[in-house]
C-alpha cells in the first residue's frame, strides 16, 4: 500500500502513475489473474504560501478504507492436462432392489405346427352320474301287439231282470193248473216252496234251478213275489237256505174268496259263488196254503209272479 506523507495535488496525481490497476503475469503453468489494488492514501494539502519546510514526523496509519467492488471475471484459462490413471473398481453395489412392475403382455406368437398324437392314456375312473335330462318327444306308436288271453268274467252289472210265474186253470192258460197241490209249511231244506214253473222276460238277473228255486250271482237285488191264496197265511223269501226275515208278509183276513200276499224286499248276495233264492211258507205256521183258482164270474187264470231286478 502506498502512503504519501506530504505532497501537492499535482505531485499526488503524478506519483500515481502508472494506474492503480496492475496486470500481473505469473510463470506457466500458473493461472493468469487480474488484480485491482486499493491504496489507502492520505493527502496533505499545504497551506497557501507554505514554501515547504522540513518534513515532519510520520503520522499514524489511518483507518482502513472500505473494500472496493469486485472486478470483472477474467477469461477462462486453457484446459489442463488429463488426470491420472483410472482408479481401482469399487466394491459391488448394495442389495438387489425391489422387483419392478410386470410389463405389458407381448403379442401372441404364431401358432406352431401340430405335434404328433400321443399314445392313449389309461381310462380314468367313472365320473358321477349327471343330472337327468329332459324327457324326449314321444316316439311313434308301435305295431299292435297280439291279443291277450280273455280275462275272467266280471260281476254282472245292474239293470238286469228276470220274471218267473205260474197259472191257475182258466182262460189264458191252455194247460192244466200249475198249482194242483197246496203249499206245505217248510219243515226241512227244500220244502215249503212256492212254484213258479213258467218263464217270463229275462235278461239274466236270476237263473232257474228248478220250478221253485233260482240262483242269484253276487250283487244286490229287489225281489217281488205276488201270490193269491184261499186261506189266510204268510210267505217270505229264503236265500241260501235261510229265511230273509225282513221279507215276511201275510194276509190274515178271515173272509172267504181269497187272500193276496205280496212279498217285496232287497237282498244281497256277497262275493263268491251264487246263492239260491225261493219263496216259502215259513217254518212254524200251521196251515198249508191253497192257490185260489178262478171260479164263478172270474174265469181267467190267476198268475202267481216272481220278479227279480238286479240293482248292482
Amino acid at each position: 500500500m502506498n502512503r504519501l506523507q506530504e505532497a501537492s495535488p499535482h505531485a499526488y496525481f503524478r506519483d500515481l502513475q502508472p494506474p492503480l490497476g496492475v496486470a500481473v503475469s505469473l510463470p506457466r503453468p500458473s493461472i493468469r489473474f487480474s488484480i485491482t489494488l486499493m491504496a489507502d492514501i492520505t493527502i496533505r494539502v499545504p497551506a497557501c504560501g507554505d514554501n515547504g519546510g522540513p518534513r515532519g514526523p510520520r503520522g499514524h496509519d489511518g483507518a482502513r478504507g472500505h473494500d472496493g467492488h469486485d472486478g470483472d471475471a477474467g477469461p477462462t484459462g486453457p484446459t489442463g492436462p488429463s488426470g491420472g490413471p483410472t482408479g481401482p473398481t469399487g466394491p459391488s453395489g448394495g442389495p438387489t432392489g425391489p422387483t419392478g412392475d410386470t410389463g405389458d403382455a407381448g403379442a401372441t406368437g404364431v401358432t406352431g405346427v401340430t405335434g404328433a398324437t400321443g399314445a392313449t392314456g389309461p381310462t380314468g375312473a367313472a365320473g358321477s352320474a349327471g343330472a337327468t335330462g329332459t324327457t324326449g318327444a314321444t316316439g311313434a306308436t308301435g305295431a299292435l301287439g297280439a291279443a291277450g288271453a280273455t280275462g275272467a268274467t266280471g260281476a254282472t252289472g245292474g239293470g238286469l231282470f228276470s220274471m218267473f210265474f205260474g197259472l191257475t186253470a182258466g182262460t189264458g192258460n191252455g194247460g192244466p193248473t200249475d198249482y194242483a197241490a197246496t203249499i206245505a209249511v217248510k219243515t226241512s231244506a227244500g220244502t215249503g216252496r212256492v212254484p213258479f214253473p213258467q218263464n217270463g222276460p229275462n235278461t239274466g238277473a236270476g237263473v232257474r234251478v228248478d220250478a221253485s228255486s233260482f240262483t242269484l250271482a253276487p250283487g244286490s237285488y229287489r225281489v217281488t213275489a205276488t201270490v193269491h191264496t184261499t186261506e189266510p197265511g204268510q210267505l217270505e223269501l229264503e236265500l241260501a237256505g235261510a229265511a230273509v226275515d225282513n221279507s215276511n208278509f201275510g194276509n190274515a183276513n178271515p173272509t172267504s174268496g181269497g187272500h193276496p200276499i205280496i212279498v217285496d224286499a232287497i237282498v244281497t248276495v256277497p262275493a263268491g259263488p251264487g246263492q239260491v233264492l225261493a219263496v216259502i211258507n215259513p217254518v212254524g205256521n200251521s196251515t198249508a196254503l191253497t192257490i185260489t183258482p178262478a171260479d164263478g164270474a172270474l174265469t181267467h187264470a190267476y198268475a202267481q209272479k216272481l220278479i227279480i231286478e238286479k240293482l248292482v
